[in-house]
């Protein structure tokens, strides 16, 4: 079988007219584009097809029918791009400013969702749904000193994307994407839902009344199932690179960043329940460990409410606490923001004079580095 999806794009360098009028831009170019691009399944998935077996039985091979059904009737997804953009470079090519906007939308998404174990099949594969995605990419490159000797290089870049589940398969508001690791009981899960952004992060939550956690009679959090906390996606990212050279010394270091955006920590999830973070060792509000038993002194101290609303005010033992969010399945607390702002990377290098020591036969250009690899900061 065989699909067709054209594209088509084209740019005017407009600075070649304006020479004259504008003599401060050194280049300037508008450019856009239209594209679709379609997808399909891999090879032997529109068939029912037998898996083989790695065991044997009695010296047969055992081979299986999937538990997916494909729709006879599937076809490829497609995406649909539009995109227009602008470069201009000023002062020599000393200052330059790189703008695109982007417009797609993706339909006939390839989906698997569950059917009843009756059939035969315990999910089938089909076309639905569509998905929008808009965005801005910003560049902006600058030389502020630039000599014989000494050169410094600025680079930013800056990106904003929204991306939205506009629709999925009829009668289905919401798709679980990924359930990750204990996604079904004390994880979470990432699940796509209709007229929200791409990736929510779903599981277990707290019940709150007026914003205040709301606890049982032994004083333990009620757990709010299939609570929402937000997309996986950040609202923007970017970079800064800055470049510096005198001579044959060249120093680098890069920075990343990162606004909102959700995740969940399985590793936090797990670290706090067997004890092993130091936030479930630390000294409580009295100044004692909070592993100590309640009635010397220790415990975490909770501070919510009853589920008629009225205070609740206690220290409930180290143990107990921290294991209520495995046992009740509670991901709330696991679940961090996004948002970062990291030194990726600084280097300084030294050109090595390989004319004078004699290798300039061999090698055009050599350079000794020491690299230290940041990390991110919240």
């Amino acid at each position: 079988n065989s699909y067709l999806y054209p594209s088509i794009g084209g740019s005017f360098v407009f600075s070649e007219l304006t020479k004259n009028s504008l003599p401060f831009l050194s280049f300037g170019k508008i450019r856009g584009s239209w594209a679709q691009v379609g997808s399909d399944l891999d090879a032997y998935q529109l068939a029912l097809t037998y898996g083989l077996g790695a065991d044997q039985y009695n010296g047969n091979i055992l081979m299986g029918t999937p538990n997916e059904l494909v729709d006879p009737n599937i076809q490829p997804s497609l995406s649909s791009a539009i995109e227009f953009g602008v470069d201009l470079r000023f002062a020599k090519n000393r200052l330059g400013l790189s703008v695109t906007y982007y417009d797609e939308s993706k339909t006939n998404e390839i989906l698997s969702v569950s059917v009843a174990g009756a059939s035969g099949f315990t999910s089938k594969k089909i076309n639905a749904g569509q998905i929008d995605r808009q965005g801005v990419e910003i560049q902006l490159e600058a030389k502020p000193f630039a000599s014989k000797d000494f050169n410094w290089d600025l680079n930013l870049n800056f990106a904003k994307n929204t991306t939205e589940i506009v629709e999925l398969a009829e009668g289905i508001n919401a798709f679980i994407a990924e359930t990750g690791t204990f996604g079904t009981s004390s994880g979470a899960r990432l699940v796509h839902v209709v007229g929200q952004r791409w990736g929510q992060i779903r599981g277990g939550g707290i019940k709150k009344i007026d914003g205040k956690n709301v606890v049982d009679a032994s004083g333990l959090f009620v757990a709010q199932p299939d609570s929402y906390f937000g997309s996986a996606l950040p609202d923007f990212t970017g970079g800064f690179l800055n470049t510096i050279s005198y001579k044959d010394f060249q120093l680098n270091f890069n920075i990343d960043f990162s606004k909102g955006g959700k995740y969940f920590s399985l590793s936090d999830h797990w670290g706090t329940f067997s004890g092993l973070f130091e936030r479930t060792a630390e000294l409580n509000d009295k100044g004692n460990p909070s592993r100590d038993p309640v009635a010397d002194g220790g415990g975490v101290h909770v501070q919510a409410v009853n589920a008629d609303g009225t205070p609740f005010d206690a220290y409930i033992d180290a143990q107990t606490y921290w294991h209520q969010f495995r046992s009740r399945n509670i991901a709330e607390t696991n679940v961090y923001d996004l948002t970062f702002v990291k030194l990726r990377e600084v280097s300084l290098g030294y050109n090595l004079p390989v004319k004078k020591m004699g290798l300039s036969k061999y090698v055009q250009k050599a350079t000794v580095s020491l690299v230290e690899i940041g990390r991110a900061h919240v």
